[in-house]
């Protein structure tokens, strides 16, 4: 299956991150971001000052009972961060250098041949991969008694400076194809593999799965784009959805029995000193990663310009999902007169500025966003950057009066947070409209 994805956005950013990778940086801290996971309730089974071992449980989640987080690293528990009402924020761990793996009495050697359905399912669920399955609608980690139509894997990033997945794969080849036909063995429908129209990836042979390839600007690169595309998801039908990582990190289990602590990331931006990929462990401490790329006065994004956390505090750790750190300046200088000048060096989908006379002109994006809280006006932007089916314009106006029943007519169902990020970069209104359409999925499940 072949997609041309034709609406959406390249961004002209200046700076530009090579493709190929650099080094490993080590961190002394490791992290579990509570906000990675959409309606989890931790149950605790470690305490500060505990020492762990890599793939042991630090905590259960009580709504969806069975499902564990377990340990990405070896060391010691040294921060349980809760913020208003005791909202879990972060576990923090200090890593260890003596390395040690937790046993899984689920894990039968290495040929899946040994493994029914169930009792893989049972490793994924023990050794806490499956905390990297999410599901749609609604984005959660997937239900550990459910059964999708569908599995997608994403091995195509199109997000501004994000590293290229055949970095990746090319280094672990043995590792994402065993992944693949665990997931086709696991018995949930076909296996989606959507990749890059000039990708380098190759993918096994098995009637259960199945190439897709994508072509075009951002979003084509999103899971959101690929579910539409080619399975939808509704009230009734769930598909899942996971990285090319994690499915490395699935064919390590399965090669090893341990867990594989190792995250390939980009660390760039236009106010980066210098642009890399590198490797680190998985939820490794931002600040110790870019001590040697920020400048003065940065703003430090775990994940894309288009979506992702700032990361400081309790939050300065690389989020579960995100493949790449952001460097941006952060920017509190206001233009005087900003809305009637030229614009040569402003950026805008619209044709509003001079600048658009020049197409490949590259702009220095900052933190500010030109402009406070407004009205929301249809101008055209929205549809200029949407390549699903779906009304844009009239699906915001429907988040924003948090009208349910029409967000589910138009199609809210299929997308979560970094579907819509490009709808809030281009909005004119400068509304977040990510808390928006949260607010009403979580109305939406509830309500029925």
């Amino acid at each position: 299956m072949d997609f041309v994805i034709k609406k959406g956005l390249s961004l002209n950013i200046t700076g530009e991150v090579p493709q190929t990778f650099s080094h490993h940086i080590q961190t002394s801290k490791v992290a579990i971001l509570g906000s990675d996971y959409v309606d989890m309730k931790p149950t605790m089974q470690v305490e500060v000052g505990d020492f762990v071992k890599t793939g042991q449980t630090l905590f259960a989640c009580k709504k969806n009972q069975g499902l564990v987080f377990t340990s990405p690293s070896t060391g010691k528990v040294i921060e349980i961060n809760r913020g208003e009402k005791r909202v879990f924020e972060s576990i923090v761990l200090e890593q260890s250098s003596n390395v040690q793996h937790h046993s899984f009495s689920s894990y039968l050697g290495d040929q899946l041949s040994n493994y029914s359905p169930q009792t893989l399912r049972s490793l994924f669920i023990e050794s806490g991969w499956w905390t990297s399955l999410r599901q749609r609608p609604y984005g959660k980690v997937a239900n550990v008694k459910g059964k999708p139509y569908s599995i997608f894997v994403t091995a195509i990033d199109t997000n501004p400076f994000a590293p290229q997945p055949s970095i990746m794969v090319g280094k672990k080849e043995n590792e994402f194809e065993k992944g693949l036909l665990a997931l086709a063995a696991l018995d949930c429908g076909p296996v989606y593999v959507c990749l890059d129209a000039q990708t380098s990836i190759h993918t096994p042979t098995h009637p259960q799965i199945h190439r897709a390839t994508f072509d075009g600007p951002h979003p084509a690169g999103l899971a959101g784009t690929h579910i539409h595309m080619i399975d939808p998801v509704h009230a009734q039908k769930y598909v899942w959805h996971v990285g090319y990582q994690d499915v490395i990190a699935l064919g390590h289990l399965i090669c090893t029995g341990t867990i594989l602590n190792e995250r390939m990331i980009s660390v760039a931006g236009p106010h980066a000193k210098k642009a890399s990929i590198v490797t680190c462990p998985v939820g490794a401490c931002i600040s110790e990663i870019t001590h040697d790329f920020v400048k003065k006065d940065t703003r430090v994004i775990s994940g894309s310009i288009f979506h992702g956390h700032i990361a400081k505090g309790s939050f300065d750790f690389l989020g579960k999902y995100q493949n790449q750190v952001t460097l941006i300046r952060e920017d509190h200088d206001r233009i005087f007169m900003g809305w009637h000048s030229p614009g040569l060096d402003r950026f805008s989908v619209k044709n509003v500025f001079v600048s658009k006379l020049f197409p490949n002109k590259k702009f220095d994006f900052t933190s500010t966003t030109h402009g406070s809280l407004r009205a929301m006006v249809p101008v055209g932007s929205f549809e200029k950057v949407m390549p699903l089916d779906i009304l844009p314009t009239q699906l915001l106006r429907s988040l924003v009066a948090k009208d349910t029943d029409s967000a589910q007519d138009l199609g809210c169902l299929e997308l979560i947070e970094e579907d819509i990020a490009l709808l809030t970069f281009v909005a004119p209104g400068k509304v977040d409209f990510g808390p928006l359409l949260r607010a009403n999925l979580q109305q939406i499940e509830k309500e029925g």
